[in-house]
């Protein structure tokens, strides 16, 4: 069975980029940088005078595997590197406007009712806010506000369609329902690997943009974006 340390390093750790990601060469510093421009980040939301809810805080751990996962559904598509790690940045960045929204709605199991739902969609704003004060160079903030947007049109928070998305946006959106997906909840299992490929192609021109789902699923595709992730899927199930 895999680990189910968390957060220590070394091999068989759902922290281990190379245990779910293989070939995912990054800066040693990379996530030092992110984790630092994240603790700012919540230092600026207590210096706006802003008080989080009791016992809420970001979560470092599925932010760096969305993060990965990504950059490596970037290269796959053919995206150019530097898209990709902006991705990578935009990704594991995207919820830190969660600060705002009160754990009994983060960690809600059942279905929000519309004033929780109304809650929860605050987060993107949050953080574009946030990051757009400080980072406006590194073109983060609106991957973090679209992130949520859907396909159709049916997203939030501006109901944005098709390609009006950001594209890193776009990625990212697969990239953190994949996680999502196939990630163990205490008040459900994790989607299969195949079960998971099968709602990208069913959510396709729906929820996900339909390019990056084709080309992503093809046999060439999707061997790319996933070399490892069945590794990372046992990683995240054991994790509990």
């Amino acid at each position: 069975m895999a680990s189910r340390n968390r957060g220590q390093g070394g091999t068989g750790n759902v922290w281990d980029a190379h245990a779910f990601a293989p070939g995912v060469v990054l800066e040693p510093a990379t996530f030092q940088r992110l984790r630092s421009i994240a603790g700012a980040v919540a230092n600026l939301w207590s210096d706006l005078g802003f008080t989080s809810p009791a016992g809420v805080r970001w979560s470092e751990e599925p932010a760096k595997r969305v993060a990965l996962l990504g950059l490596r559904i970037a290269r796959a598509v053919g995206m150019p590197e530097e898209q990709g790690l902006r991705i990578l940045r935009a990704g594991f960045l995207r919820d830190v406007g969660s600060l705002a929204v009160s754990e009994s709605i983060l960690l809600k199991p059942g279905r929000l009712t519309a004033e929780e739902r109304a809650a929860m969609q605050v987060h993107p704003l949050v953080s574009c806010e946030l990051l757009g004060a400080l980072l406006p160079t590194e073109d983060l903030a609106g991957i973090a506000l679209s992130h949520h947007e859907r396909y159709d049109g049916s997203g939030y928070p501006h109901g944005l369609e098709g390609t009006r998305i950001p594209l890193e946006a776009r990625v990212i959106a697969i990239a953190d329902s994949l996680d999502a997906m196939m990630s163990w909840r205490p008040y459900r299992e994790g989607l299969s690997f195949a079960a998971a490929r099968e709602e990208l192609i069913r959510e396709a021109g729906r929820q996900f943009d339909p390019d990056i789902v084709e080309v992503l699923v093809s046999r060439a595709g999707f061997r790319r974006a996933s070399r490892g992730m069945r590794r990372w899927v046992e990683l995240v199930g054991s994790s509990r």
